[in-house]
C-alpha cells in the first residue's frame, strides 16, 4: 500500500503544479507544453486516482473478507508506474511505440490487480458453505453480493478501465478506425470516467463510509440494484458513441444518474439534520456529485438556449467538470483521510478539506461552467479555473505530505 500512497502524494504536488502552470499559459504569461492537456487531466485521473486505488482496494477487500492484508504486489505496482512513465513521454513526442508500450504496461497492472481481487474470497462465504455441508437443515444460501462490500464494484471498474486503456492506447494507433468506432476518444472518456471512476467511487463508500461517518449506509440491501444500475448504464453509455446513436446514450444517463441518486441518498441519508457530521469533507462528497447533475444540465441548456455554444467547445470544457469538480474533489475528501488510517493508525482520521479547498475548488468548478457558456472569455475564465484549482490542493497536498513525512520519520526510530 505504502508504495502506492507515495505516489499519490507525488501526483497530488503535481496537480497543483501543472494547475498553475495551465492558469499562466491561459494568461500567455508562459509558454503552452506540447501534451500538457493530456498531462492535467490525468495527474488527476491516472495518477491520483488509479494510484490511490491500486494502493487501498487489495487491503479493503482482504479486510471485508476477514484476511490479513496483502503484501505489496511489486510486479503490480512497477507495470504500473512504468507504463506511467511512457505514456507521460511518449503522449508529448506523439511516439506510438512508446504509447504502445505504456498503454500495455498499465493495461497488464490492471489485469493482475483485478486477479489479486478475485483471489480474496470472504471467509463467512466458506464457512457457511461448510455448515450447510454438515447440517441436516442448512442455512439459505447468502444474497448475491452479501458479505463481499466494495469488490464487485472494484472487479466492475476495473473491467470498464481496461476497456478505456484499450481505445485510449488506440487513438494513436488506429484502433477505433479497426473497431469501428463512431467516436474511439468518447469511448475512451466514458469508459474511464462513467465506468470505472463512478464504480470505484461507489465501492469506497461502501467500505469507508461506516469508518469516517460511524454509522451504516440508509439502505444497505440497494448495493446490488446500484451496482446493476451502473453496470447497464456505463455500458450504454460507452456502445452509444460506438454506434453513433443518442437514444441509447440517453439511456445511458439515465440508468447512470438513477445509480448515482440511490449511492448518494445512502451515504446523504443517515446524516441528516446530524449537525457534527457535515465537515469539510463530507461537503466535499456532496459537492462532488452535485457536479455531476451540473454538468449534465449543462448540455441541453446549451444546445437548446439561444446562446449556441459549438458543440466543439462543450467537448472540450465540460470533461473538466467531471475530473477537477467531481473526481479531484472526491479525492479531497477520502485521501487525507485514507494517508491518515495507513499512516496514523493510532491517531483519529477525518475527511480532508477546509473552507479554503471547498470554495476555491468549487469556485474554479464555476468557472469552467462559465468558460463553456462564453466562447469570448474563455481563456481567462479557463486561468481563474486553474489558478483556483492550484491554490484549493495546496491544503490537500500539505495534509498528505505530512502524514508521508511522519512516516518515513517514524522509521529511524522503528529500527533503532
Amino acid at each position: 500500500m505504502f508504495p502506492y500512497l507515495l505516489m499519490t502524494a507525488l501526483f497530488i504536488a503535481l496537480a497543483a503544479l501543472s494547475a498553475l502552470e495551465t492558469s499562466l499559459a491561459n494568461l500567455n504569461l508562459v509558454a503552452w507544453f506540447n501534451g500538457l492537456r493530456w498531462l492535467r487531466v490525468h495527474f488527476v485521473t491516472l495518477g491520483i486516482l488509479v494510484e490511490l486505488a491500486f494502493g487501498i482496494l487489495p487491503a479493503l477487500v482482504a479486510a471485508r473478507a476477514k484476511q490479513a492484508r496483502p503484501a505489496t504486489r511489486w510486479d503490480i505496482w512497477i507495470l504500473l508506474n512504468a507504463g506511467f512513465i511512457a505514456l507521460i513521454a511518449g503522449i508529448p513526442l506523439i511516439n506510438p511505440a512508446i504509447i504502445f508500450a505504456g498503454g500495455t504496461l498499465v493495461f497488464s497492472a490492471v489485469i493482475l490487480l483485478a486477479r489479486q481481487l478475485l483471489a480474496l474470497k470472504p471467509v463467512a462465504q466458506s464457512v457457511i458453505a461448510s455448515e450447510a455441508k454438515q447440517s441436516p437443515h442448512p442455512n439459505p444460501p447468502p444474497r448475491a453480493g452479501e458479505g463481499w462490500g466494495g469488490r464487485p464494484f472494484y472487479l466492475a471498474g476495473l473491467a470498464f478501465l481496461s476497456l478505456g486503456i484499450i481505445f485510449g492506447t488506440g487513438l494513436w494507433l488506429g484502433w477505433g478506425e479497426f473497431l469501428r468506432a463512431a467516436s474511439p476518444k468518447e469511448i475512451h472518456l466514458h469508459a474511464n470516467l462513467w465506468g470505472f471512476t463512478s464504480l470505484t467511487f461507489a465501492g469506497l463508500l461502501i467500505d469507508l463510509y461506516p469508518g469516517f461517518a460511524k454509522r451504516a449506509l440508509a439502505l444497505p440491501r440497494s448495493l446490488n440494484a446500484i451496482l446493476g444500475l451502473f453496470i447497464a448504464g456505463d455500458s450504454a453509455l460507452i456502445l452509444a458513441p460506438w454506434i453513433g446513436d443518442n437514444t441509447v446514450m440517453l439511456g445511458g444517463l439515465v440508468l447512470h444518474h438513477a445509480a448515482t441518486g440511490l449511492l448518494v441518498y445512502n451515504f446523504v441519508k443517515p446524516v441528516i439534520g446530524n449537525r457534527d457530521a457535515w465537515n469539510a469533507g463530507l461537503v466535499h462528497l456532496v459537492a462532488a456529485y452535485t457536479w455531476i447533475l451540473a454538468g449534465l444540465a449543462i448540455v441541453p441548456i446549451t444546445v437548446f438556449s439561444p446562446l449556441q455554444v459549438p458543440l466543439t467547445h462543450i467537448e472540450a470544457e465540460a470533461p473538466l467538470i467531471l475530473v477537477f469538480g467531481w473526481v479531484l474533489q472526491f479525492a479531497f475528501a477520502l485521501a487525507p483521510y485514507i494517508f491518515a488510517r495507513a499512516f496514523a493508525p493510532a491517531q483519529p482520521a477525518r475527511l480532508g478539506g477546509n473552507a479554503l479547498s471547498l470554495l476555491a475548488l468549487n469556485l474554479g468548478t464555476a468557472c469552467i461552467v462559465a468558460a463553456v457558456l462564453s466562447e469570448e472569455y474563455q481563456a481567462r475564465f479557463d486561468a481563474l479555473a486553474f489558478a483556483l484549482w492550484a491554490i484549493a490542493l495546496v491544503p490537500i497536498a500539505r495534509a498528505v505530505w505530512r502524514h508521508t513525512r511522519d512516516a518515513f520519520d517514524a522509521v529511524p526510530a522503528i529500527v533503532e
